[in-house]
């Protein structure tokens, strides 16, 4: 008798009885089905094929679920996918940004690949190895991320911290120590919009390399730039916006030491490096903190003045910052303001701008050759904008 096991003929001599050699039944060829010889293991034993099925449906999110340009994005299998079969599932990323490829085939978009008002997308695709699933996708809309006063940032090749929107109490306050007769009348200023304001003042070497020249008295690389007309650092902001391809802040009519500039009319408008308005730079200072000094009640933990025994500036940011994490706000050298010098009255303010008119630009900050109490916050002065002095210097700032 011949048996046919899965396509293999295998032939049994079976010994019949009486001592015949052959048997009463004819030899019987049956041949496996094709069904049989393709079956696997696991299929059901009726011969017929069974399909390897696709993985389970899945969920994805982006977390976080309102991202802004400060945070990485994620894409997160929330709900994972299973495989019928018992296979380890894969997963394909693609990431899509407003409409075209990302170029993230990972699970994280970095935050410094974003941009605010991006729209980007989450693809996921699941695998078992034989089967893919259609792709389940996620999306999100980069926001503005919040201000964070002190957070620095790196503009026009120089460190910038920004300081945001505020009101405040300008002037004469609890904490401001002994008033001056220079009208620091106590108002409240509010300040619409955050700014990135310089963490140092304008140093020789930044000032030199991009102006061509170094107007300095005391010369030093790492010393802010001094001995500059209002003009020559309003000519210096206007070159760094156009480097960065930003609106000027001044309208300037020749060069060198000679340069004159005036303002725009609106600075608070204008989207280029300008300087500080008097309102801007004292909220700078005080960063809502209410001392006498930018940082602290104790002038030699922030300001380079008289009572160190100095002959002339110092290397920038030598002292302690304030809680804006701006250096030598207090001390080291004046600082040119945008404003007029004019009164001030007890009115509440919004983005304000000085007088009108004027002859006489305000000048912030204190020296190294002046007293402490020159380089309190609340402390006014002003110069004529055409004349330098040695301990005079700039801090820029631009939307």
């Amino acid at each position: 008798m011949r048996l046919a096991l899965l396509g293999t003929t295998l032939t049994l001599l079976a010994a019949c009885s009486g001592g015949k050699t052959a048997c009463d039944s004819p030899s019987v060829d049956t041949t496996a089905s094709d069904s049989q010889a393709d079956s696997q293991p696991g299929d059901s034993g009726t011969g017929d094929s069974v399909t390897n099925q696709p993985p389970a449906a899945f969920d994805v999110a982006i977390s976080p679920a309102a991202p802004t340009d400060r945070d990485d994005l994620i894409c997160n299998i929330v709900t994972p996918s299973t495989d019928p079969e018992g296979v380890a599932i894969t997963y394909a990323y693609t990431w899509v940004v407003n409409g075209l490829d990302g170029g993230v085939t990972t699970d994280t978009v970095p935050a410094a690949s974003t941009t605010v008002g991006d729209v980007w997308t989450c693809g996921v695709t699941a695998s078992d190895g034989v089967n893919t699933t259609e792709a389940v996708s996620a999306a999100v809309t980069i926001l503005v991320a919040p201000c964070l006063n002190g957070e620095t940032e790196t503009l026009g090749g120089a460190s910038y911290v920004h300081v945001c929107a505020s009101t405040f109490d300008m002037g004469c306050t609890a904490g401001a120590g002994t008033c001056g007769p220079f009208g620091e009348t106590v108002h409240t200023v509010t300040l619409s919009a955050d700014r990135w304001v310089g963490q140092y003042e304008v140093t020789q070497a930044e000032f030199s390399a991009v102006m061509g020249y170094n107007p300095s008295f005391a010369v030093d690389d790492s010393y802010p730039v001094e001995n500059l007309t209002f003009s020559e650092g309003a000519a210096y902001a206007n070159a760094l916006s156009a480097a960065d391809a930003l609106d000027a802040c001044y309208t300037c009519a020749g060069s060198g030491s000679t340069v004159a500039c005036e303002p725009v009319a609106d600075p608070y408008a204008c989207g280029g490096y300008r300087f500080l308005t008097e309102a801007e730079w004292e909220g700078a200072a005080r960063c809502g903190e209410d001392l006498e000094w930018s940082g602290s009640a104790t002038a030699d933990d922030v300001a380079w003045t008289q009572d160190f025994g100095a002959t002339s500036e110092e290397t920038v940011g030598l002292l302690a910052p304030n809680a804006c994490n701006l250096y030598d706000m207090s001390g080291n050298v004046w600082e040119w303001t945008g404003d007029w010098y004019g009164t001030i009255t007890t009115d509440p303010v919004t983005d304000p701008v000085g007088a009108d008119t004027g002859t006489i630009r305000t000048i912030r900050g204190g020296d190294w050759s002046h007293y402490p109490s020159y380089a309190r916050v609340a402390y006014r002065a002003s110069l004529d904008p055409t004349l330098k002095q040695t301990m005079l210097g700039i801090r820029l700032s631009r939307r």
